[in-house]
Parts: C-alpha cells; sequence; structure tokens
C-alpha cells in the first residue's frame, strides 16, 4: 500500500493542461512546467506514462537551447499540443487502473494503524513478535483502518496461533473489543 497526497493527481492534470493549451506561452514555462509533470508521473507510480515522455523529452532538449523569454511558434503549439494530448491519453488510460480510497477518521488513530503498529504496544512488545505475527498485526491494522473488522480479526488472532496467548500473557488484551461492534 502506498500513500499519496490527492493533490498530486491534481496538478499532474493541471500540468498536462498547462502544457497542452500552450500558445502564447514563452519557453521559460515550458521548462519550468514539464520537469513537474515529468517528476509527478514518476512519484505516483505511473510507469506506462513515464516512459511515454520521451517525446516530451525530445521536445524540451530542442527549446533548451533557445533564449528563455521567446514565445513559442504556433507550429511548436500545435506540435506540443498534439504531444500533450498523446500524453493525457496515456495518462487516462493508467490512471484508470488505479484506485484511491479515502479512509475516514473513526475512533481509530489511523496514522498509527497504517503506518506505526508498534505504536499500539508498550515498550518493545511489538518487536519481540515472530516476524509473521508482525505481519498479521499490519494486515490486520490495515483491516481495521478499512472498516474490516472481520478480516482484522482473522489477521490478528487466526493465522498466527501463538499471538493471542503471547498479548494476554503480556495483559494486552485490549483488540478483542474492538472487533466486535
Amino acid at each position: 500500500m502506498q500513500t499519496l497526497n490527492p493533490y498530486s493527481f491534481i496538478h499532474i492534470g493541471l500540468s498536462i493542461r498547462a502544457l497542452m493549451h500552450c500558445s502564447g506561452l514563452s519557453y521559460d514555462f515550458i521548462l519550468a512546467e514539464a520537469p513537474t509533470l515529468i517528476k509527478g508521473l514518476k512519484d505516483i507510480g505511473f510507469q506506462v506514462s513515464s516512459m511515454g515522455l520521451q517525446e516530451l523529452n525530445g521536445f524540451i532538449d530542442k527549446i533548451k537551447a533557445m533564449p528563455k523569454n521567446t514565445i513559442l511558434t504556433s507550429q511548436q503549439s500545435d506540435e506540443l499540443h498534439l504531444l500533450m494530448r498523446k500524453i493525457e491519453q496515456t495518462v487516462y488510460a493508467e490512471a484508470s487502473t488505479k484506485s484511491i480510497y479515502i479512509v475516514n477518521e473513526k475512533r481509530y488513530a489511523l496514522d498509527i494503524l497504517l503506518k506505526n503498529p508498534e505504536k499500539m504496544f508498550t515498550d518493545d512488545v511489538f518487536s519481540t513478535l515472530p516476524i509473521i505475527a508482525q505481519y498479521d498485526l499490519r494486515e490486520g491494522f490495515i483491516c481495521l483502518a478499512f472498516s474490516r473488522p472481520t478480516a482484522a480479526e482473522d489477521n490478528i488472532f487466526y493465522r498466527e496461533p501463538p499471538l493471542p496467548r503471547r498479548l494476554c500473557d503480556r495483559e494486552i488484551y485490549f483488540f478483542r473489543c474492538k472487533f466486535y461492534y
């Protein structure tokens, strides 16, 4: 699971549209906005779209040598517009393969459940558990964050049989009450 800022998707769309409607823009703007788009696509893991940016990189290489405050010609604007339409279609196609989940804050600290499950325990309890138990707890906490209490219970109590006993031995059996609403 990867945590991303939702604005990064919006920013990519804005960058695509700004470069697509580029008539009257300067080389300086293009040279500043294109790397932002390229970095944004790589940061959110759009590998297919990132690979399709070779033509944009070629266009950038052509205008790099020109004075930065020069305005794009109509031929360059048309070329960049067509290029960005192709990129937009690729990004749209790749985006349709992704899903975004919005987790509602409830009675759980989502940051702890999703990123720092060891904070749910007292000192060093989590690190003393077997690796498989740590994994099951992480997965169980993710299920809790996504409001799947039965799956959470399955991950925490049934996959690793010694786990409930170990948790109870350390007087950490507060989990059971959280799974039954």
